[in-house]
C-alpha cells in the first residue's frame, strides 16, 4: 500500500510551489486601475484589500459582504482610513447585488 510510488506522491505534495502573496495582486491591480475606475470587491470581509487598492490609486470602490459583523468592521476601517467619500460598503450577497448596472460615480463620489 505504501510503496515507492506513494512516498513519491507525498514528497511532491510536501514541496512548495513558491506561491506569491496578495501584494502581487495589489501591484498588478495598481497598474490597471485608473482614477475613473470603480472597484467592486465581492466578499470584501473587513475591506482591507479594497482600502489598500483605493489608497494606492485614485479609484473609488464598493465592498459587498453578507456578514453583518464584517460589514461593520469594513465601514469602521473605511472611516478610519478617511475614505468615506470614495468607498461604499454594502451588506448583501452577490446574487442580489443592490447596485445598478451603470456607472457608480457621480461628481467623483460613489453614489
Amino acid at each position: 500500500m505504501y510503496g515507492p510510488d506513494a512516498w513519491e506522491i507525498y514528497d511532491r505534495l510536501d514541496g512548495s510551489l513558491d506561491p506569491r502573496g496578495p501584494e502581487t495582486l495589489l501591484a498588478l491591480a495598481v497598474e490597471l486601475v485608473t482614477a475613473a475606475s470603480v472597484v467592486l470587491d465581492v466578499g470584501c470581509r473587513d475591506a482591507t484589500h479594497l482600502i489598500e487598492l483605493v489608497q494606492a490609486t485614485e479609484a473609488s470602490g464598493v465592498g459587498l459582504d453578507p456578514v453583518t459583523r464584517l460589514v461593520e468592521q469594513a465601514r469602521a476601517a473605511v472611516t478610519d482610513a478617511g475614505l468615506e467619500g470614495r468607498v461604499q460598503i454594502i451588506e448583501g450577497v452577490m446574487q442580489e447585488m443592490p447596485l445598478p448596472m451603470r456607472p457608480l460615480i457621480s461628481s467623483g463620489a460613489v453614489t
